[in-house]
């Protein structure tokens, strides 16, 4: 197959990441100023449905980077395996991070049998305020960057 191919694939699927994530840091950041629970549970639905876009995208960003590497005889080119640990490492930090986060916002927005939310308003505040958002927003960038780098300079190539 034309190598071409491969990188239209590859390209694709970094377009879908960037949209469906794109999405997801949306709502990471709304998340930071919304204090109405039902909004709050609409947004994390909303980012929720980009789970599947997202894996799906990564799918094809993968096949096309590591089926044309491989095609193009060049897939054990140092930036690409580096590519491969940053993108590794990126998703481990941003998961660590990012599902206890949203996992304890869920429950936050619990209602007690009697009616009466499990979290205070000012506990959801803090929650929805803490600086976590920020980390995953900037573990996700700068992981895109590095990787972006990576393939641009394409560093340790003689």
């Amino acid at each position: 197959m034309d190598p071409k191919w491969w990188l239209l694939i590859h390209l694709s699927g970094v377009l879908g990441l960037l949209g469906s994530h794109g999405a997801s840091m949306a709502v990471l950041f709304k998340l930071r100023r919304e204090r109405d629970r039902t909004r709050i549970e609409h947004l994390l639905q909303l980012s929720g449905s980009t789970v599947i876009p997202l894996y799906v995208s990564l799918a094809l960003l993968l096949t096309g980077g590591i089926v044309g590497g491989i095609d193009g005889h060049f897939f054990w080119q140092r930036w690409i395996t580096l590519s491969l640990i940053v993108l590794a490492i990126t998703m481990i930090v941003m998961y660590a991070i990012a599902m206890p986060y949203y996992k304890r916002i869920r429950e936050a927005l619990g209602v007690r049998p009697s009616g009466v939310p499990r979290v205070s308003d000012e506990e959801l505040e803090a929650l929805l305020g803490s600086a976590k958002s920020t980390v995953v927003a900037v573990v996700g960038f700068g992981g895109f960057l590095i990787i972006l780098y990576l393939m641009i300079w394409k560093p340790g190539i003689v």
